[in-house]
């Protein structure tokens, strides 16, 4: 890696840590400030559709702004300020507000800065894959830290996450800004921005399959550990298998650039959904939770390449001065948005009625089904974007 690459890697690592530290601990948090189980089920859905509001308004900002980097630290900046007065807020009013207003800046975390590494790792000289990786091991790393941490003073373990959002605001100033090319646009031009985005068949069609993909697998992000959980009360073993998951996404990433190049974003997508597929079948046929851990081992073909390659392709097919907002449409139906809000609620009435190794069932069959579609009626449009795209960077 070159030294711009090495910063990349490390802006990606404090992004994705970031998230981890949001996603264990504000539930836990929320549940010790004496909130119920259906009051917190409802600040999390609130704050996921304040999300998917700020999202778009974000990567419509960073477009027209000449610096995506500045508007990346102005985000995160002003989340690490709301995070304090949340854990701090004395009336549960406060803690709820202060939670929805940090969701608004801390949404943009990890869209604008895959937008930033994309941007500048894009061509010859890059490799996003090899710098995706940063992002797999500061989840799990960061993740760790705050967990060890919140084992002495919990408040602290979710504060750290105000430390790695200074790390990332020093290290925006060091490494090269992802200059906006909206100043290129004439005057007059219309049908720019999201209307321009959506009038691309390619990008309908790879929302709308991201869309009902990320329904499955935010179910499995947030009903595996009960999964687990049902199997064995180690929580160690539980810990660890989504360690396994994460360090099985290391080898694809590192190839991750070669195999794009041979097989091409659509057809990964294919099989990546076969693979989940399978996965979530094998939870269902074999309830054990040694076999679960080693199930463990198909995110790194699975899981990983789908959202590497919805991300990949999103980036290469829309144009330079609307980069962010593309970024901003797959997260809102990626792993970030409105897929997350169906599967916890969804998953939740479905595994309070059949046990979860059925809902998996159910989840493999609806994985299946995707593909064929995905088959039928997607992959032929996405490979002729994808060959446009190719022809057009040749010239």
């Amino acid at each position: 890696m070159t030294g711009n690459q090495k910063k990349l890697f490390v802006l990606c690592a404090l992004a994705f840590g970031c998230n981890n530290i949001i996603s264990t601990f504000i539930p836990i948090f929320l549940q010790e400030k004496g909130f119920s189980r259906s009051i917190i089920g409802l600040i999390l859905s609130l704050s996921f559709v304040t999300s998917m509001i700020a999202m778009p308004l974000w990567g419509r900002i960073s477009d027209l702004a000449k610096n995506k980097n500045i508007v990346l630290k102005i985000t995160q900046a002003a989340a690490g300020v709301l995070l304090i007065l949340f854990i701090f807020a004395r009336q549960n009013v406060h803690t709820i507000f202060f939670y929805v207003a940090f969701s608004f800046f801390h949404c943009a975390g990890v869209f604008l800065a895959d937008t930033i590494i994309l941007q500048l790792t894009d061509g010859k000289h890059g490799n996003y894959g090899h710098v995706r990786i940063g992002g797999t091991l500061g989840y799990a790393g960061i993740g760790a830290l705050s967990s060890v941490i919140a084992l002495y003073q919990f408040n602290l373990g979710i504060l750290l996450y105000v430390l790695v959002v200074i790390g990332e605001i020093l290290l925006l100033s060091k490494i090269p800004k992802a200059l906006s090319a909206s100043e290129k646009r004439k005057k007059n031009e219309k049908g720019t921005g999201f209307r321009k985005l959506l009038s691309d068949k390619r990008i309908v069609i790879l929302m709308v399959f991201s869309f009902f993909i990320y329904i499955m697998l935010d179910f499995y992000s947030s009903f595996f550990g009960i999964y687990l959980r049902e199997m064995t009360a180690n929580k160690f073993l539980i810990g660890i298998s989504f360690s396994i998951a994460a360090i099985s996404e290391i080898p694809f990433l590192l190839a991750a650039k070669k195999v794009e190049e041979k097989i091409g974003l659509p057809t990964m997508i294919a099989i990546a959904l076969f693979v989940v597929g399978v996965r979530f079948l094998c939870y269902f046929l074999f309830h054990n939770v040694w076999a679960a851990l080693v199930f463990q081992l198909l995110q790194g073909i699975g899981n990983s390449v789908i959202l590497y390659s919805i991300v990949r392709f999103m980036f290469q097919i829309v144009s330079d001065e609307d980069k962010a907002s593309g970024q901003a449409l797959a997260a809102m139906t990626g792993q970030l948005g409105l897929p997350a809000v169906v599967a916890t609620l969804l998953g939740g009435v479905l595994s309070s009625i059949f046990p979860i190794r059925q809902v998996f069932l159910m989840s493999s069959g609806a994985i299946f089904a995707i593909l064929i579609l995905y088959l039928l009626f997607g992959i032929k449009i996405l490979k002729g974007g994808q060959c446009e795209n190719s022809r057009s960077r040749e010239k």
